[in-house]
């Protein structure tokens, strides 16, 4: 009779391991894996990467060091459509959402003049093209019927400084009907970001100034309809510079991204702030000073967060080249995102993300939040012909970061490719798009024979005198299904 307890004891124990270990399997994380969409040729890289849901397309940028194409892809099966557009060098695509447009800019050859296409998003079909007297359109907003671009400008230095002058700077504003340019607004400052809240009928523009040797941020604010300057302020932080702009609407908020020059570029790294401006009368409401420097700002406006990711810390790596050094900041350890009220500008959280956090992706539907990181890469370049090879303080692979919508807290980070700097999110189907720029100049593998000194290297035939570079890594277009995340 006790050994047969014993057995039906031992029978109940091992169903019990058999059962906990079914629930552990179907709780654990399944393994996500990103499709591959578009795959870039050699010697290419993806990237910027823009939504049109409405339309179900996707417009994704090709460039090589000569030439670049536009790609149309379709939403809901990834595939490849067609090429909507080509031009020997720059192509941003800028989509209108709800008026079935997507506009394309590309520089001219000279850098002196813009040239934006304006497509019918539907049926891929070229509507009009204008030509603005402006330098390559750095920041673009759309909003309240238009589409607004701003250009810092060509500077033309003569052999002698302070020689230099500035020319082809200014903001243009489209109608997002139909491409036709409203006005041009000229801003005596050289325009780096720019911003809309249609609610208020107000076109926000932050420029850089030139104050003796230094600089400072401006934001002037217009109204859209007329053109008006309603107010220009003049921010005391120096040595600063603009670097991007997110807008609510709903509380008539505007964040501006500014960068602090570091007082030495060749030694230390930048840190930043966070402008929070009232969008109705352009008041300074809030600064919010940041320990590295500010990349990327995304609002969500269900939630009522603002999200901004910093790059983390860099250093300042170099090496001698014939007579002279080249250097440049590569990334050092982790960045961080930071999680903002949208009405008072307050900081809510601060979490660590992966290295270097670059692109945000707002799933408003949903309540979370897509951030990608880049990884630790190698840096390279030249001196003459001399090729130089700068090793990564960190290495680590690029990904993309889950994060609560409301919290701010990191809920799963999926491995990505190799350099994914841009993405795209359409919160109906659920999938995220993500520009992996690639590598093509991947780290060379591991030398076993490193520990030799180089004068014993060179007599020891069997040793390897140089290690092997690594295979270039293509640029690719891959699709996140973020409904299993």
């Amino acid at each position: 009779m006790r050994r047969k307890r014993v057995a039906l004891g031992l029978s109940a124990l091992a169903l019990f391991v058999v059962l906990v270990a079914v629930i552990m399997l179907y709780s654990a994380e399944a393994p996500v894996t990103p499709t591959t969409v578009l795959t870039a040729r050699a010697g290419e890289s993806v990237g910027a990467v823009a939504m049109d849901g409405s339309g179900g397309r996707v417009y994704v940028t090709l460039s090589d060091s000569s030439s670049g194409t536009l790609h149309v892809l379709d939403v809901a099966g990834g595939t490849h459509d067609q090429i909507l557009a080509t031009a020997n060098g720059w192509l941003q695509p800028v989509v209108a959402p709800g008026t079935g447009r997507v506009f394309v800019e590309q520089q001219s050859p000279d850098g002196q003049s813009t040239r934006v296409d304006t497509f019918d998003a539907r049926r891929n079909t070229r509507l009009a093209t204008v030509t603005l007297p402006l330098a390559a359109a750095g920041d673009v907003a759309v909003g309240g019927g238009v589409v607004v671009l701003g250009s810092n400008g060509l500077e033309t230095c003569g052999s002698a400084p302070p020689t230099c002058t500035l020319s082809h700077s200014g903001v243009a504003v489209l109608d997002a009907a139909n491409g036709r340019p409203r006005r041009m607004l000229r801003v005596s400052d050289r325009p780096w970001t720019v911003g809309i809240d249609a609610h208020a009928g107000h076109l926000l523009v932050a420029s850089l100034r030139e104050v003796g040797k230094t600089t400072v941020t401006v934001v002037a604010v217009f109204d859209i309809a007329t053109g008006r300057l309603v107010h220009r302020q003049v921010f005391s932080p120096r040595a600063t510079v603009p670097t991007g702009m997110a807008v609510d609407t709903a509380t008539g908020r505007a964040f501006v991204l500014v960068q602090q020059r570091p007082a030495s570029f060749a030694l230390t790294p930048g840190s930043g702030y966070v402008f929070v401006l009232d969008t109705r009368t352009g008041a300074l409401l809030r600064t919010i000073s940041l320990n590295y420097t500010p990349v990327q700002v995304a609002v969500d406006r269900v939630t009522g967060r603002v999200f901004v990711t910093d790059s983390g810390p860099t250093r300042f790596v170099q090496k001698a080249a014939g007579s002279g050094r080249m250097g440049m900041f590569l990334p050092a350890g982790v960045g961080f995102l930071h999680m903002l009220d949208a009405r008072t500008g307050a900081s809510l959280s601060t979490v660590a993300l992966g290295i270097a956090p670059g692109a945000i992706a707002v799933d408003e539907r949903h309540g979370r939040v897509f951030v990608s990181h880049v990884g630790g890469h190698d840096g390279y370049g030249s001196m003459g012909t001399t090729p130089i090879h700068l090793p990564a303080p960190v290495a680590g692979p690029g990904g993309v970061s889950v994060v609560d919508g409301t919290t701010g807290q990191v809920l799963r980070t999926v491995a990505i490719g190799s350099e994914p700097m841009s993405m795209a999110l359409d919160d109906r189907s659920q999938r995220l798009f993500i520009g992996d720029a690639g590598d093509l100049f991947p780290p060379s593998p591991p030398d076993p024979w490193v520990w030799i000194p180089g004068p014993v290297r060179s007599r020891l035939p069997f040793v390897a005198q140089h290690a092997p570079a690594g295979r270039p890594i293509p640029g690719k277009v891959l699709v996140l299904d973020t409904s299993r995340l």
